[in-house]
């Protein structure tokens, strides 16, 4: 094997591991650990810009939605406290998914992907340390719950969606113990937005299931369904049914719901001083601080992907974002996309609109491994 790509190979893995446990590698290299690590993924991998294929339709889109968010910034250089964060979020971006969408092995980096959010998992059930003293909830090797949730549910959603496939037993045995892991962490995690996306997503996976051309098939993939999540939520319930009613209760308590309403229209406001061009990526918080500083610090943020590039990027940028998304929700359609990748969009998408998500690396991630040219290939030959 070429040294070199073993190499690169190597700064990848560990550079996914770091953007799921970023958290986690702060509390023992340091701040700085990330922002070196980054250096290095960029330099390994200067020569994938050389590599991307720059006339596919999604690439073309994604590039488009990279230059109107360059212009907002420059728009309103003038605004920014910090000059410097928005521009390294931006090169993250774009080296995190020109890198992925050109990997040439998807499914390892999405093997990386998983093992890394396990790690993850682990941290949060191990740990004995909550968000604050006065709840149960916990987080993984990254800082926010409901990102950490996030990253568990994608992982969920690509081990469920594999089920389709024939797998040996062994294997198929450690997939259920994983993904009965990666419950209990989701459900320590005590996200609500979780939860709801978690059931829209077992709704997905259902409909899925049942469009097959034969009843036998149909039941018995219905047989499976049952099985599965009926068991898992079995399993949970008997190790730890604590942390279900745990979960249940928060719903009673729908104040975190009206502080986020509240930071939604007070985002929209500011979309008015710039409708066309937004406030520039990445300034959101310090905008609503700066005009509506009776919003709670922990709200500021837009808790929307589609709020915050709207707001951020004006008219122009959500319709660009929207553009790039609607190229895999086509592929979804078509089935050029396998289910498990399909399922994991389907979180990001639905848990995203209670999330500001838009700069997350492990978004970009993921964004890059579904528009990657060999998913699609892979299934292309399969028919």
């Amino acid at each position: 094997m070429n040294i070199l790509k073993l190499l690169r190979d190597i700064i990848n893995f560990l550079y996914i591991f770091f953007i799921v446990n970023d958290n986690f590698i702060v509390d023992i290299f340091g701040e700085f650990a990330l922002k070196i690590m980054f250096v290095i993924f960029f330099v390994i991998n200067i020569m994938s810009l050389f590599k991307f294929n720059y006339r596919l339709k999604v690439n073309k889109r994604f590039i488009l939605l990279i230059f109107i968010l360059l212009f907002s910034y420059a728009f309103n250089l003038k605004n920014y406290s910090d000059i410097q964060q928005p521009l390294m979020s931006l090169l993250s971006v774009i080296m995190i998914y020109v890198v992925t969408s050109t990997y040439d092995r998807p499914k390892i980096l999405m093997g990386v992907f998983l093992i890394s959010v396990f790690f993850s998992s682990l941290i949060c059930i191990t740990s004995d340390t909550t968000l604050t003293d006065y709840t149960f909830r916990k987080t993984g090797g990254t800082g926010d719950p409901n990102e950490f949730s996030m990253m568990v549910l994608i992982s969920i959603s690509y081990l469920v969606g594999t089920f389709r496939i024939r797998t040996p037993l062994l294997k198929r045995v450690l997939q259920i113990v994983v993904i009965l892991i990666y419950f209990v962490a989701l459900f320590m995690a005590g996200s609500k937005s979780a939860m709801l996306t978690l059931v829209v997503l077992a709704l997905s996976y259902y409909i899925m299931l049942l469009n097959k051309k034969t009843f036998k098939k149909r039941m018995k993939n219905t047989v499976l369904y049952v099985v599965l999540f009926g068991g898992i939520f079995g399993v949970l319930w008997t190790i730890n049914r604590e942390v279900i009613f745990n979960v249940l209760e928060r719903f009673e308590n729908n104040s975190s719901a009206g502080e986020r309403l509240l930071s939604w229209g007070a985002g929209l406001e500011l979309w008015l001083k710039s409708p066309f061009f937004g406030i520039g990526p990445q300034n959101y918080a310090n905008m609503i601080a700066e005009y509506f500083p009776y919003i709670a610090e922990t709200s500021r943020v837009a808790h929307n992907i589609f709020i915050q590039i709207f707001v951020e990027a004006g008219v122009f940028g959500l319709i660009a974002f929207m553009a790039f998304i609607a190229t895999p929700i086509k592929n979804s359609f078509r089935r050029i996309i396998p289910i498990e990748y399909i399922l994991g969009f389907i979180s990001i998408l639905v848990m995203g609109m209670t999330l500001a998500a838009f700069f997350e690396k492990y978004v970009w991630l993921y964004f890059g491994i579904i528009c990657n040219s060999y998913v699609s290939q892979y299934m292309i030959k399969r028919r």
